[in-house]
């Protein structure tokens, strides 16, 4: 949200608003017109060939579980301590099934164990589960659920991309403008 307000103060004139929502809604969203343009992360927009992207930044990734979880008591976790966790996910039009088995291999290469995953059907479904300790999350460092109160976080050596994307056909010349400041303000931060 620090971005938009850096974005303002350099273009008073513009209206800028936010909508939050999963990436396929988000895709549709966009395609509709209902927005100029998105942040996404991953690969969720690898096979859109009718969006114009621009990659803004890498972002760490985490690993979620519940306060209740028996790992929640242990100092000093590492990824290991959760390889017999079942590690959760809501697949969409957009985050399909494809791209969540690339991110498990990934995972898995980096760790060096096997993930147990199960697909959920939605968002809430997933906030229960982490809640009470049926699984685990593999979430971006800017995951609204890690400031769930019920739930813990550990961050992992493993990054995925922060994405800009908007319509290739719009030609509104303030959307490469807006990709431009950005990414000039998310540079700024990594190397603050």
């Amino acid at each position: 949200y620090e971005n938009m307000e850096y974005v303002k103060g350099r273009h008073p004139d513009w209206e800028i608003s936010l909508k939050i929502c999963q990436a396929g809604a988000l895709v549709e969203e966009l395609r509709r017109g209902g927005v100029d343009l998105i942040f996404t992360v991953g690969e969720v927009l690898r096979d859109e060939t009718d969006l114009k992207t621009r990659t803004l930044l890498e972002l760490p990734q985490m690993i979620l579980y519940s306060r209740l979880s028996p790992l929640a008591q242990k100092s000093n976790l590492t990824p290991g301590d959760f390889a017999g966790e079942t590690f959760l996910f809501v697949p969409d039009a957009v985050l399909t099934t494809e791209m969540i088995h690339r991110q498990v291999k990934s995972m898995e290469k980096r760790y060096g164990f096997a993930m147990k995953t199960r697909l959920l059907t939605n968002t809430d479904e997933l906030s229960l589960e982490l809640e009470l300790g049926q699984g685990v999350a593999l979430m971006d460092y800017w995951s609204r659920y890690k400031n769930n109160s019920a739930l813990r976080c550990l961050a992992i050596d493993l990054a995925i991309d922060v994405v800009l994307a908007w319509k290739k056909e719009n030609a509104n010349p303030a959307l490469p403008r807006f990709a431009q400041d950005t990414a000039d303000f998310f540079r700024r931060q990594v190397l603050d």
